[in-house]
């Protein structure tokens, strides 16, 4: 029975497939990922210390236990771009992250106060999330991100025909869905 416990302490906690690209989680948080050499198969963080991970098409993010992030994979969508240069796929350098989201082509955070920032292409919000706070939640399309308030109100960026139009103005809503 003990060997069995030991097993399974090291079994994988969470695998996220990503094309031919898997990233896994082992004991006290370190990372292991294969696949696409360009596309996230190699690059992973060689230390611990890691909460969440999520991943878009081609790149992954994963969160720290002190709110930093490591970005690994296609800078185009997510994975990269550390130059000031790079607007909009520059991956966050400060701390205070507590989660992080993606769609098929950018990231997002959240912080502690509720600002978030988001990277990766463009087109699918990359550098173009909502500048104020209050943010309790975001939530993602394929393309588009749409993020909840504290007030019920509803913040969208990213691919106008994949959420980014049309989000209700009002206030009081609680959840949201997204496809």
């Amino acid at each position: 029975m003990e060997n069995k416990q030991k097993i399974y302490k090291k079994v994988v906690i969470i695998i996220f497939l990503l094309v031919i690209i898997i990233a896994s989680f082992k004991g006290k948080g370190s990372i292991v990922s294969w696949g696409g050499i360009h596309d996230g198969g190699v690059g992973a963080p060689k230390n611990s210390g890691y909460i969440d991970v999520a991943s878009t098409d081609y790149a992954f993010a994963a969160l720290r236990k002190d709110g930093s992030i490591r970005a690994w994979g296609d800078s185009r969508h997510g994975g990269g771009g550390k130059k000031e240069t790079d607007k909009g796929y520059k991956v966050p350098t400060d701390k205070g992250y507590i989660k992080i989201f993606a769609n098929s082509e950018t990231f997002t955070a959240i912080k502690k106060d509720g600002s978030v920032i988001s990277w990766g292409r463009k087109a699918f919000g990359g550098g173009k999330a909502p500048t104020d706070k209050g943010y309790v939640n975001i939530f993602s399309t394929s393309s588009a991100f749409a993020a909840l308030r504290e007030d019920g109100s509803i913040s969208v960026w990213g691919n106008e025909n994949y959420g980014d139009r049309r989000a209700p103005r009002d206030k009081g809503y609680v959840n949201i869905f997204s496809t």
